[in-house]
């Protein structure tokens, strides 16, 4: 009864904490551009959000991800460090190159660069925090990233209108925060252990993985870009906007349970995970039901510029909600008790699957067919993990 009641206090504290950040990006910072920026302006901002969380949650935070699995103590946390070294420098070189071709001015591609190099910083040593259960301290971090939005949209309405102004406030204060917290200011030693090789494998081999998953959370609003122009990228993002509402109910219980999961606390975990898996149904048919009416509660408040076209696609918004809010309870699952190697065979087929429904539907039947093919991916998703955990757990004695 304790482990649960401490689980319980565990989720609420990182919930806090998920919260504020979400608070930050879709009601306070994307809303205000949204209403003062023009379409392309607009669309042009979504772009960089877009790759930027594509790479970040690919690297840094699976690297977050990992040292919650995988960190025993001592020397391993050098070659965590290294990794991370490594990992930004590939960041940097491939932001700026990929803003440069993208034709992003000087100014904003420095930028935009460092606020890149600054989120993938904080999503890895987030995950330290959370291995450490410390969720308390998460939140304390992004509420000074919240002031930092807060305090780049007030220089923002005051006349100097660069787009990244807000982001590299929020990233200053959060990071600097993290690292008075938990003590990097202090120099250490990167060296490698003997470790090293085994542990960058499972890393390659995760963040691989989730570059593909990743690249398919946002590769919608990318796709439609081309196919059906910036205001209706704008008004589908705005659409989209609710599963992350409604993840700030499922990233806190996921980054808790991972950590619960790795150390055993429930005792047998293989019994939790075989529940959440028989319960992952209901989750999936609720939340498609509440969805409808929250997206358009949500759109209305948030996004009234976009209502008419958003209310036109609310099912397969609530069907692509659904699908996505249990796909991502079973990859915490599989990512404790299956092979890491299956995800990226999983990730291809949902990525092939969104391509044609997605492009094939844009093509015929516009922004509505668009919005179908990618929620049909979505299942796609969700019913390949949902096969391959029951097969694995089945063999589990």
């Amino acid at each position: 009864m304790k482990g649960i009641t401490k689980f319980i206090k565990d989720t609420f504290n990182n919930t806090f904490a998920f919260g504020v950040y979400i608070i930050s990006m879709h009601i306070v910072f994307l809303p205000y551009m949204a209403r003062h920026l023009e379409s392309t302006e607009n669309a042009r901002l979504l772009l960089f959000i877009m790759i930027s969380n594509i790479v970040t949650l690919s690297l840094g935070s699976e690297l977050g991800v990992l040292y919650q699995v995988r960190y025993q103590g001592g020397e391993d946390r050098q070659d965590f460090r290294r990794l991370s070294v490594k990992t930004n420098i590939v960041i940097l070189v491939f932001m700026a190159l990929v803003l440069y071709i993208l034709k992003f001015s000087p100014v904003e591609t420095l930028a935009f660069t460092t606020i890149s190099v600054l989120t993938n910083i904080r999503f890895y040593y987030q995950g330290q925090l959370r291995r450490e259960k410390q969720f308390i301290s998460i939140g304390i971090g992004n509420l000074l990233y919240l002031i930092g939005i807060a305090g780049g949209i007030g220089v923002f309405a005051r006349g100097f209108r660069g787009l990244w102004v807000s982001l590299l406030f929020a990233e200053i204060l959060s990071n600097a925060y993290i690292f008075i917290k938990l003590g990097l200011i202090r120099p250490m030693k990167i060296k490698k252990t003997e470790s090293f090789k085994g542990l960058r494998k499972s890393y390659l081999d995760l963040s691989f993985a989730s570059l593909l998953t990743n690249f398919l959370t946002y590769a919608d609003k990318l796709l439609i870009l081309p196919l059906l122009g910036s205001l209706t990228m704008s008004a589908y993002y705005a659409g989209t906007a609710l599963s992350k509402m409604l993840f700030l109910v499922v990233n806190p219980i996921n980054g808790v349970l991972l950590s619960y999961l790795a150390t055993n606390e429930f005792g047998d975990g293989k019994s939790v995970a075989r529940k959440q898996i028989n319960i992952n149904i209901i989750i999936t048919v609720l939340t498609f039901v509440l969805s409808m009416p929250m997206t358009y509660v949500a759109t209305y408040i948030f996004y009234n510029q976009f209502l008419a076209k958003v209310t036109s696609i609310l099912i397969p918004l609530s069907i692509l909600a659904a699908f996505s809010v249990s796909s991502s309870l079973l990859r915490v699952i599989f990512l404790r008790y299956s092979n890491m190697h299956y995800l990226k065979y999983i990730n291809l087929l949902n990525i092939i699957s969104f391509v044609i429904l997605a492009t094939l539907g844009a093509k015929y039947y516009n922004i509505q067919g668009f919005a179908y093919g990618v929620a049909i991916s979505k299942f796609v998703l969700w019913f390949s993990l949902y096969l391959f955990l029951r097969k694995d757990l089945k063999q589990v004695n």
